[in-house]
């Protein structure tokens, strides 16, 4: 497997001198129409997050389960977060999203979003730390996105989900037959 599209070249060159920071990620096994998820984490420091680690990681999970990178990482004590976004939007209507979402986000995260088709819909990462109050603020701003009478943009069950979890998370494999493809950057 190539890393150059992946959503690990994004977050290894975010991270890229900030090695003293601990990332997350966990392995979880989807479940449809549940509050709660059953999540094994993993935390890391990004110095030794790389292509081998996160193949190794990959090839560890066992069938049905999938590895998901998450928002939230550590500098010392204090705690921060990389914008994400899980949209309910397929490619064609990225257009539309992203006219949406220049309207609602401040300039700052809007410039700096990445954006990958992950099979079904679109993913999207930041490159903007925020603390929890932004953080808490970005995703609120995410469920306004989807406009009455208007096409849904960003899937807000998954909002809730991370709201509820205290952090973001995005999948990064195609383990368990529920995804159609890995997370492969757009533009």
């Amino acid at each position: 497997m190539t890393f150059e599209n992946h959503p690990l070249s994004h977050v290894l060159s975010y991270f890229k001198n900030k090695q003293d920071i601990e990332m997350q990620f966990s392995i979880y096994e989807y479940q449809p129409q549940n509050v709660f998820d059953n999540r094994a984490f993993i935390d890391v420091l990004a110095k030794d997050v790389n292509e081998k680690w996160i193949t190794d990681k990959l090839k560890s999970l066992a069938v049905g389960e999938e590895l998901a990178f998450h928002s939230v990482y550590k500098k010392g004590q204090r705690k921060y977060h990389l914008p994400m976004i899980d949209f309910d939007c397929s490619v064609q209507d990225l257009k539309y999203a992203k006219a949406t979402l220049y309207k609602i986000l401040p300039n700052h995260i809007y410039s700096g979003l990445v954006f990958y088709e992950s099979g079904r819909s679109l993913h999207a990462y930041g490159s903007t730390g925020l603390n929890n109050k932004q953080w808490i603020d970005f995703m609120g701003r995410l469920l306004l996105a989807n406009l009455p009478n208007e096409p849904s943009i960003v899937d807000t069950r998954w909002v809730g989900h991370r709201l509820m979890g205290g952090f973001s998370s995005l999948r990064w494999s195609s383990n368990s037959g529920m995804y159609l493809k890995v997370p492969s950057r757009i533009i």
